[in-house]
């Protein structure tokens, strides 16, 4: 229940280009039916692999790795028969971090040095667009916060792969990230740390 104005408010955050996932054309997903494929754990490695059928010929899986609970590296697939501008979106909390259009990357700076920075690897083409958001704590109430989107435009039967760093760190520097795609393998590096996994993990 409430007011047009509440009712419109809430409309907005429900959107799920609002949330920190995958989009189609800016749109809504229609359907929610997420399968787990893929769970482990060690000490070296936590593993996450999710697919749910967003869209009509259209999935959306995504792979956590988590390696020696050190940092996250998020693979995310657009996978299916439908084309269209395929979008991964962020959002931080309010701050005004520092923004690399050219490297696709996003790093904090908090005035306590807990920072992370954000990196995204895709196709060649992808574009990133810095936006405003909005997160809400109180009834009625929100505060403004920097939202980002990378994008790609999605070929109909191809795929569309994002590959996200996101690494804790302390102090106001960032360390130096890399990604390369070989032979279906990623090999990631996080300041001198060096990992290497495979794109697709087993399904169960």
């Amino acid at each position: 229940s409430g007011d047009s104005e509440i009712n419109r408010q809430r409309e907005w955050f429900r959107q799920t280009r609002q949330h920190n996932t995958l989009t189609l054309d800016g749109a809504n997903i229609e359907k929610a039916d997420s399968k787990c494929l893929d769970f482990t754990t060690s000490e070296n490695l936590d593993l996450l692999c999710v697919e749910n059928p967003s869209y009509d010929n259209l999935s959306h899986r995504r792979t956590i790795h988590f390696p020696r609970k050190e940092f996250f590296v998020i693979i995310d697939e657009a996978l299916g028969k439908r084309g269209g501008n395929v979008e991964l979106n962020y959002h931080l909390l309010e701050c005004e971090p520092k923004v690399d259009s050219s490297k696709h990357s996003i790093t904090t700076r908090f005035a306590d040095k807990n920072n992370i920075h954000l990196q995204v690897w895709g196709a060649k083409r992808m574009r990133m667009q810095c936006d405003t958001g909005r997160v809400a704590r109180l009834y009625r109430q929100y505060n403004e916060r920097p939202s980002f989107r990378f994008s790609v435009e999605k070929e109909a039967s191809a795929a569309v792969r994002f590959v996200t760093l996101i690494v804790p760190f302390e102090g106001d520097k960032a360390p130096k990230c890399g990604v390369k795609l070989k032979d279906n393998r990623l090999k990631i590096r996080s300041g001198k740390e060096r990992y290497e996994i495979e794109v697709t993990p087993k399904t169960k």
